[in-house]
């Protein structure tokens, strides 16, 4: 693949670490995936996008990297991506490269230790640009970040040689992208619990489960920059469900704040995506009746620790908004909660009270609009 033919296909598009060492083509979606190496090919591009040549970072390296090809100008401007985090290359004449650096120095001054960055890409840039004044003038503003490289690269071709067109490849960072939603759904569970303090056996609650209903909001958070599938999902909910048995009954109502990593594949006009992450839930009502016993007077419960892992399907209605089903199984645990029941004398002391501790299996099912 290295005699400069072209060939068109799909390309996975991998984290920058990836897109670093190698490249995974299929001509079709029906064929087999094949992995190029920089070794093997000269260079690959999304269409209209991101654009990775393969090259030697200096004369002494016996293997190629993919670099990103950032602006092609008067300078090139190029980053990759190791184990350390991004590096930034740049290059005036042919295939030298000099890499951008803004290392950490650290100093000791009467024994105390200071840290401060080197800005040692200054000088470079000023040296590099000293044809151009007023780029020149601006690098002492300049950050070692993509948007900023960029600019200031269009800047210094513009200055010294306004007749030729300069090409930027690369897509400027965009800023980490928001959504929010509003879901409702019903979630059949199951509840254990457990007393550990004062008198046992009292709570009676069924094997099978209960229906109830969990309405709340959604917000994702995600950097394209550094992924676009990955991104974290938070959601706030109400929950309520009530137990009912021949001898018993249970209303409970807590308050759920789950937090999960989010990985999504896109298709044409929709995304299915895999959730699994954990959270708090907090016990806001718990009213429980025995016939035998009465009314059992809550006092207290500590959060419980929940697990939970699951599905989502989205569905666009248009660039900004979709609608997203979800499907989740979650876990939770709780100790320590604390009350006490209504037949039982308490003598007041701040120890005496019955306590217990709860275990919740729910399935939610739930649907949402995303904007």
């Amino acid at each position: 693949m290295n005699n400069h033919d072209t060939i068109w296909g799909l390309i996975n598009y991998g984290s920058n670490y990836e897109n670093t060492s190698k490249c995974l083509f299929k001509t079709n979606l029906q064929s087999p995936v094949v992995t190029y190496y920089p070794f093997n090919i000269v260079a690959y591009r999304f269409e209209e996008g991101k654009y990775f040549i393969s090259k030697n970072i200096s004369p002494s390296d016996t293997s190629k990297i993919f670099l990103e090809f950032l602006f092609d100008g008067i300078i090139k401007l190029y980053d990759y991506f190791d184990k350390s985090g991004v590096h930034y290359l740049i290059s005036k004449t042919g295939d030298e490269f000099i890499e951008l650096k803004n290392d950490i120095v650290i100093t000791k001054v009467n024994g105390v230790t200071y840290q401060k960055e080197s800005k040692e890409y200054i000088g470079v840039l000023k040296n590099l640009l000293k044809d151009s004044p007023y780029a020149v003038k601006n690098v002492e503003n300049v950050s070692l970040e993509l948007n900023p490289l960029i600019d200031l690269s269009e800047a210094y071709h513009r200055d010294v040689c306004p007749s030729e067109k300069c090409i930027i490849y690369a897509k400027k960072k965009v800023k980490i992208k928001f959504s929010f939603g509003l879901i409702a759904g019903v979630t059949p569970s199951t509840i254990s619990i457990t007393e550990t303090q004062r008198v046992t056996g009292r709570f009676i609650l069924p094997d099978n489960s209960s229906t109830g209903i969990i309405l709340g909001s959604t917000i994702n958070m995600n950097d394209p920059f550094f992924s676009r599938r990955l991104s974290i999902q938070s959601d706030i909910n109400l929950v309520y469900n009530k137990y009912l048995t021949d001898q018993s009954s249970l209303s409970l109502l807590s308050f759920n704040v789950p937090l999960q990593i989010k990985y999504g594949i896109s298709l044409k006009n929709s995304q299915i995506s895999a959730l699994a992450g954990g959270g708090l839930n907090f016990i806001l009502l718990f009213d429980y009746f025995s016939n035998d016993y009465g009314q059992y007077n809550f006092l207290s419960g500590r959060e419980q620790l929940c697990l939970l892992g699951g599905i989502e399907y989205s569905i666009k209605i248009n660039s900004k908004s979709s609608i997203i089903l979800q499907v989740k199984y979650e876990n939770s645990k709780g100790t320590e909660h604390k009350g006490q029941w209504g037949d039982i004398f308490y003598s007041g002391n701040e120890n005496d009270y019955n306590e217990f501790d709860t275990k919740i299996n729910r399935i939610i099912f739930q649907f949402g609009f995303q904007f």
